[in-house]
């Protein structure tokens, strides 16, 4: 039975950057990977920093070599971001549901089409 394709990169922390820029570490991103999770030990400490990925590009990553897949990640990871708008329903003022997703939806393009 076929099965829906994962590829996971765990990396090492040499530094805790999301203690310099103050945003979270861990991210849902519309990158070739889906996620960035920063994942902690036993005992609430950071401990690895994990690249997950799905489908399609899982399958494009894990044709690659180890050392290319790695200079890849690398090479998202470094990019830096452009401005950034979040919408779903979590985001909406007045509804909840699928109404509030619309308008968070709604929201989102309008700022991203005046440039804000």
């Amino acid at each position: 039975m076929p099965y829906y394709k994962t590829f996971q990169i765990h990396c090492a922390i040499e530094k805790p950057f999301w203690e310099k820029n103050g945003l979270p570490p861990s991210m849902w991103t519309d990158s070739p990977f889906d996620r960035l999770n920063l994942l902690y030990d036993d005992n609430g400490a950071p401990a690895c920093y994990l690249a997950y990925v799905n489908g399609l590009e899982a399958g494009a990553l894990d044709r690659l070599t180890p050392e290319a897949a790695d200079a890849f990640v690398r090479s998202e990871i470094a990019k830096p971001l452009r401005r950034i708008h979040f919408a779903g329903e979590h985001t909406a003022l007045t509804n909840r549901g699928m109404e509030g997703a619309m308008e968070s939806g709604e929201r989102a393009a309008l700022e991203v089409l005046g440039g804000i």
